[in-house]
């Protein structure tokens, strides 16, 4: 019953632990490029905005994710208690 609750806990760690392994794996990729050595100020620019893109996007996930979860699990709750 309360595992609605414990989804809006545990969400906001979940989506930050994807967002660090995606800004590893993207600095991984960008550096695998043939002209990395050359363009790297211009790679570190894109990287920086791909990060924040991405950023933006997970928070806003996260928040409607736990804000629906938390609606449902409140009223499931109270529905539960109303029974009598």
């Amino acid at each position: 019953m309360y595992y609605y609750l414990l989804f809006v806990a545990v969400m906001p760690a979940l989506v930050y632990v994807d967002y660090l392994c995606y800004k590893k794996r993207m600095a991984k990729f960008m550096e695998t490029q043939p002209d990395f050595a050359s363009n790297q100020s211009n790679y570190d620019g894109l990287l920086q905005k791909m990060c924040r893109s991405q950023k933006r996007t997970s928070v806003l996930v996260c928040v409607v994710l736990c804000f629906a979860a938390l609606i449902l699990g409140v009223a499931l709750i109270y529905s539960t208690s109303q029974v009598g």
